[in-house]
């Protein structure tokens, strides 16, 4: 049987979408006050939100999970016309870092031969 539950959301402004990923364990949300927030399902069943981010310059209409075989990786769409894939990145490079995570945004262009160039940077709050 299924069960309504409803969470806290904290955003600011208008929720526009509501995305899980493929195993139903993570969930984005995204909103007119400009971020995206990612939730974890405890084992109780209840949602934490576990990262939380302004994305674009305006509303934030559309947010979707990745296929998990490109790992944790989201989209998102904007009324500011533009989009943005962001990837979350464990970090293990010293003690202080190990075992937290950040979101990081990533832009790739592709040129006429199939080379690639990109850039990525790390967002803030």
């Amino acid at each position: 049987m299924f069960v309504a539950r409803s969470i806290a959301a904290d955003h600011k402004d208008l929720i526009h979408d509501v995305s899980f990923d493929f195993h139903g364990r993570r969930m984005a949300t995204c909103s007119s006050d400009q971020s995206v927030k990612v939730w974890d399902k405890s084992e109780s069943g209840d949602w934490h939100c576990t990262a939380s981010w302004k994305t674009h310059s305006g509303s934030v209409w559309r947010v979707t999970w990745a296929h998990p075989e490109f790992g944790q990786v989201l989209a998102s769409c904007s009324f500011d016309r533009t989009a943005a894939v962001w990837e979350e990145i464990v970090g293990e490079s010293n003690d202080k870092l190990r075992g937290q995570s950040h979101w990081v945004r990533h832009l790739l262009v592709l040129r006429e031969a199939g080379h690639g160039s990109g850039t990525c940077e790390q967002e803030h709050e």
